[in-house]
């Protein structure tokens, strides 16, 4: 059996760090640029962050319009390409790596269905069944340009997460520890862009090949000269199980979610939706099916699919909302700060 997980900015959040891209503006828009076109910038983005800029690429795409060139278009990408780097290569450097709960995170990989309801933990648990006559393989893809993954398993030893029995005979279920980053990283290969040209509001620059090449995220990795993209391509055409963690399923990354689309209509493979929402009261709970309908809906929408295709495979995506997911793998800086006021050396004692 072949396990992917596709892991998001809600990866990062979901461990106590700042990565939203508001986050990122609060300090950018602050500083100061000799570049006119760039300090025009960010007096946009500090007047429009709500809606506008609410998503970073899909923004810089439209703001393309701005541009008259290419030397507008690099004097913006790459003030705002550096600074977003050097802002996460901060957050990075300053990840607390300690007190890391490793046994949790592999558990979490191992049995992600234990975070779903009674009855599509069931569905998932007989899924898995069908493989047990074989060893399985977990494979992580992350979309984000950290390397928080590689830190939680920095010290850990050996691959195997879990094991699954067989008569007498326990077979391996094994962590690929290679993690592929499909963005790049926060000092390498680092790319911010669209998912296609559809998306770059000047079309008087759609011509251009180095524009091409610095914004449409495809021909960015061709022009890498990597394999990411045949890589992840494989993944997702071999996955059994699918499971996407802290993604938006926004349009800036749309090959993607076509491609898993394309996986579930041509195969029995399922899918599980790790998703959080802070206006969810769990009093409501009438509510929480609606959400997850309304989770699934979006990423089926996002796809080519008809809505054929979309009704007989929507039974295989199951949606978990507000889980313990990922939670307390790492103590989250408020935890350390309650630690820190009551006097416990162990940060344990407080989550």
């Amino acid at each position: 059996m072949k396990i992917l997980f596709i892991l998001g900015n809600g990866f990062d959040i979901n461990l106590g760090l700042k990565t939203r891209y508001q986050d990122f503006y609060d300090v950018y828009s602050k500083n100061h640029s000799d570049h006119d076109l760039v300090m025009k910038l960010k007096n946009h983005i500090s007047e429009n962050t709500e809606g506008y800029w609410s998503d970073l690429e899909l923004a810089l795409g439209e703001y393309t319009k701005e541009f008259k060139g290419i030397e507008d278009f690099d004097a913006v990408m790459e003030d705002i390409i550096l600074s977003l780097s050097k802002y996460l290569k901060d957050i990075q450097s300053n990840f607390n790596k300690s007190n890391i709960k490793s046994e949790k995170f592999f558990r979490d990989l191992d049995s992600p269905e234990n975070y779903l309801t009674l009855e599509h933990k069931k569905q998932i648990i007989e899924f898995k069944g069908k493989f047990q006559n074989s060893s399985w393989t977990t494979s992580i893809v992350s979309f984000n340009y950290t390397n928080i993954v590689e830190q939680i398993l920095e010290d850990t030893k050996g691959s195997d997460i879990g094991s699954h029995q067989l008569s007498n005979q326990k077979l391996r279920h094994i962590l690929n520890k290679r993690i592929q980053h499909i963005h790049g990283y926060v000092d390498n290969k680092m790319i911010l862009g669209v998912n296609d040209l559809t998306q770059v509001a000047n079309s008087e620059l759609h011509e251009n090949l180095d524009i091409q090449e610095s914004i449409v995220k495809s021909k960015c990795n061709e022009a890498n000269g990597d394999d990411s993209i045949l890589n992840f391509k494989n993944k997702i055409e071999k996955a059994d199980l699918i499971c996407a963690f802290g993604l938006s399923f926004g349009d800036s990354d749309k090959i993607w979610w076509e491609k898993i689309g394309e996986r579930l209509e041509s195969s029995n493979s399922h899918m599980i939706i790790f998703d959080r929402n802070k206006h969810i009261d769990n009093t409501l709970s009438y509510k929480n099916n609606r959400l997850r309908r309304n989770i699934r809906n979006h990423f089926l929408n996002q796809t080519k699919l008809p809505e054929s295709v979309k009704n007989t495979i929507s039974s295989r995506i199951y949606v978990g909302v507000n889980t313990d997911m990922f939670q307390k793998i790492v103590p989250k800086p408020e935890d350390i700060e309650v630690a820190k006021k009551f006097g416990n050396a162990k940060i344990g004692l407080v989550l």
